[in-house]
């Protein structure tokens, strides 16, 4: 299954936005106030979202200023990848979040709204902590 945000267009520019998407430490900007037991280092994260799954996000590319992707392992088994896609835009950037995730089809109906609301929820947060002066 597949899912990607809303594309951006950011006044940040590319740079600013891949040093915030490159160094997993900064995911808790995103993550803030669902994750418990959180634990990051620049290329990886450990955290528990209750009631859902223990993820462990790393750092499996980076191509500078233009793509950071993760790979998210967790305790239910089902494999995810999340790709951060940069283009220098002017002095800003055009940037667009994509999930892709080995999701049985019996659940990729029930879980494909949330999915994508979250991926537009990482895409504002995304443009709010780039934008700040």
């Amino acid at each position: 299954m597949k899912i990607v945000s809303k594309q951006e267009t950011l006044s940040a520019p590319a740079e600013k936005v891949y040093a915030l998407a490159a160094d997993c430490r900064n995911l808790e900007k995103f993550l803030a106030g669902r994750c418990s037991r959180w634990s990051a280092t620049e290329d990886a994260v450990q955290c528990t979202i209750q009631g859902v799954a223990e993820l462990q996000i790393a750092v499996t590319e980076r191509s500078a200023c233009d793509k950071v992707a993760y790979m998210i392992t967790n305790d239910k088994n089902i494999p995810v990848g999340v790709e951060v896609h940069i283009q220098p835009e002017g002095q800003g950037s055009v940037v667009e979040v994509e999930l892709d995730a080995a999701v049985p089809p019996f659940l990729s109906v029930m879980i494909q709204k949330p999915l994508q609301q979250a991926l537009d929820m990482i895409m504002s947060k995304i443009k709010t902590e780039t934008e700040k002066q």
